[in-house]
């Protein structure tokens, strides 16, 4: 079956290419520096980035590490010399060592940030494959917001984390890694709002659905979720406990927890 580059039919959005364009240019899970690719696989990408581009396809590509991004991030200026890659939207997801410059030259493209927990799993493999100080803001959102760069945020689901979002969200604001084995200094951590916002307006931005979704507004969608514990004041290292009891889709109810029943 084919679809277009661009299809949202409410319920889930096709946006494009990615997150591995070209196999040589894809670093895995790499967790150390010293990442390189071929000119080979160069060029493959910037034939790629280039077909998106002439196009208007969306694109997000995979970058564990900032040695990564670099060699990303200098094929996609070379595109941006005869495309303008800002209204694309095209995002670089990972990042997890992601440096003050490469995110300069991101927001300088256009690009957005999609981050996914892998932090927090890896906190310790990070700390350990790098100079003293990476897992201080490792992934960078604090600075990537602070430089005005839109972050979408992700799970990465069951390939390295986990389904739902609240643990993610919880882990943004405390910063604390997997078992305690790192944290991230008060400076590099998120508000609840700022938190909550990765998964919501801006991820509703990324999909071009901004229109539609992503906030409790006057002409946007009916999607809210009712929950079981207060997300703005209870505790901090609580947020992953949290579940909803009632799940509206565009209005329409698509879950309702036993526990709400029992409760009327």
């Amino acid at each position: 079956a084919f679809r277009p580059a661009r299809a949202d039919d409410g319920q889930l959005a096709f946006l494009g290419l990615g997150e591995s364009l070209v196999a040589g240019m894809n670093d895995g899970v790499r967790m150390a520096p010293g990442f390189s690719s071929s000119e080979q696989d160069k060029t493959a990408l910037r034939q790629v980035a280039t077909f998106a581009a002439k196009r208007g396809i969306p694109l997000e590509i995979h970058a564990y590490t900032d040695d990564s991004a670099d060699a990303i991030l200098t094929i996609f200026e070379q595109v941006a010399q005869q495309y303008d890659l800002r209204p694309l939207r095209w995002s670089i997801a990972h990042l997890n060592t992601g440096s003050p410059q490469t995110l300069e030259r991101m927001r300088k493209l256009g690009l957005a940030y999609t981050v996914q927990m892998g932090p927090y799993f890896e906190g310790l493999a990070i700390r350990d494959a790098n100079p003293p100080g990476a897992t201080d803001n490792s992934p960078p959102v604090r600075l990537a917001l602070d430089k005005g760069l839109v972050v979408a945020g992700g799970t990465d689901s069951t390939r390295i984390g986990i389904a739902g979002v609240w643990h993610a969200i919880e882990y943004h604001i405390t910063g604390i890694a997997s078992g305690g084995s790192v944290r991230k200094p008060a400076s590099e951590r998120l508000t609840r709002l700022e938190a909550l916002a990765l998964y919501t307006r801006h991820a509703a931005w990324l999909a071009f659905a901004e229109q539609h979704r992503g906030q409790l507004s006057v002409g946007k969608q009916a999607d809210l979720a009712v929950l079981n514990q207060p997300f703005m004041t209870m505790p901090e290292d609580r947020i992953d406990t949290i579940r909803a009891v009632l799940t509206l889709v565009d209005g329409r109810i698509v879950h309702e927890s036993p526990d709400l029943n029992a409760r009327q």
